[in-house]
C-alpha cells in the first residue's frame, strides 16, 4: 500500500513532535537555552610559590582602606578546596579596591576561562563586588557557554587555607544559549 501525500504530512508532524519531546535540542531551531548549575572552588593566593595575584598599582591613599589599588588574577578554579585538585578553569581578570571603608570592597571582573574535557576553551565573564561573601553577576560568555547569563554566589571557607591563601566557593547558576550547530 503506498502512502499519499496527505499521509504523509501528518506523520512527519507527529515524527518531528516526538523528537523535540526526547531531545530538548533537537526542537530548537534558531534559540533554546541550557543551565550550569556547579559548585566548584576558587584559590587566592597573594603570595609565595603559587602566588596567583599580583599588585600592579599601589595606593595613594591611607593605608587604611588602600582606595585605588589595583590587582591582576588568574586564580584556579577547583573541584574541591584543595590545592592538588582538578583545576577547571581560572579566573583570569582583575580587581580594584573601589571601597574608602575597607578590604570588603573590591570591585572584581574576570573571564573564567574552562579547561579539561567539559567546556574546554569556553568562558563565562563575571563582575561585581568581592567581600567575604557576595554574588557576581554572569553577563556573558563563549564557546559552548555563548550568550551565558546568571549569578555566582560566592564565599570564603574559614578554616581552609592561610594568611596569604584562601578557598572561595562558587555556587554558579548560569543560563546559556543552545544552537542547533552545537546544541
Amino acid at each position: 500500500m503506498e502512502s499519499s501525500p496527505q499521509n504523509v504530512l501528518p506523520l512527519l508532524l507527529i515524527s518531528s513532535f516526538i523528537l523535540a519531546m526526547v531531545s530538548p535540542s533537537l526542537s530548537c531551531a534558531t534559540y533554546c537555552e541550557a543551565k550550569i548549575d556547579e559548585t566548584w572552588y576558587l584559590r587566592q593566593v597573594g603570595s609565595g610559590p603559587n602566588q596567583n595575584q599580583v599588585i600592579v598599582v599601589n595606593s595613594t591613599a591611607p593605608a587604611t582602606t588602600s582606595f585605588g589599588m589595583i590587582a591582576v588574577n588568574n586564580w584556579a578554579v577547583l573541584v574541591a578546596p584543595d590545592p592538588n585538585a582538578v583545576v577547571v578553569a581560572h579566573a583570569r581578570g582583575l580587581h580594584v579596591q573601589a571601597g574608602q571603608a575597607g578590604t570588603a570592597s573590591w570591585y572584581t571582573t574576570f573571564s573564567l576561562v574552562f579547561e579539561g574535557p567539559r567546556f574546554n576553551g569556553s568562558t563565562l565573564h563575571a563582575t561585581g563586588i568581592t567581600g567575604f561573601e557576595g554574588q557576581w553577576v554572569v553577563g556573558g560568555g563563549t564557546g559552548e557557554l555563548a550568550s551565558a547569563h546568571g549569578v555566582i554566589k560566592h564565599k570564603i571557607l574559614t578554616g581552609l587555607g592561610s594568611a596569604v591563601e584562601n578557598y572561595r566557593q562558587l555556587d554558579i547558576q548560569a543560563f546559556y544559549s543552545l544552537h542547533p550547530a552545537n546544541g
